[in-house]
């Protein structure tokens, strides 16, 4: 079939489309906000994505042991890290979902909730680690 002039989608002209372009077709991410923590450096916030998809690439594993006898704290630590990371390069939907975790965290113990909180946040976690790096230029 042939092309219709200016329908072709921007992902068939790789390198067409700035950074904050392609970083802003991910759902739940504030480009934005990830520029403000770098003051503005496209460069900068390539690093900073790059070292969080490479820390997260295999998701958040600690979230998926119930079993831990110190499972409540681990997982307070873990949100902890994940959100201060999630927060700085602008992964504002997984900021909400840890925020969710960390307040039934602090609420009495429901097991099959907390399971079923850290199964989702991991689960986010590794969709938004693939997200980036297919919107990422590949590294020099």
């Amino acid at each position: 079939a042939p092309q219709i002039a200016g329908l072709a989608a921007p992902a068939a002209r790789p390198g067409s489309a700035t950074l904050k372009q392609r970083l802003s077709t991910i759902a739940g991410f504030d480009v934005s906000a990830g520029l403000r923590t770098v003051n503005g450096s496209e460069a900068a916030l390539t690093r900073v994505l790059r070292t969080f998809a490479s820390t997260y690439r295999r998701g958040v594993a600690d979230l998926l042991n119930t079993a831990a006898p110190d499972q409540i704290q681990r997982w307070r630590i873990t949100c902890h890290s994940l959100r201060g990371a999630s927060a700085a390069i602008g992964a504002a939907q997984l900021v909400r979902q840890i925020e969710e975790l960390e307040a039934a965290l602090r609420a009495p113990p429901d097991a099959a909730l907390l399971q079923r909180l850290g199964e989702r946040l991991h689960q986010a976690v590794l969709l938004l680690v693939s997200r980036l790096e297919a919107e990422l230029p590949a590294a020099p």
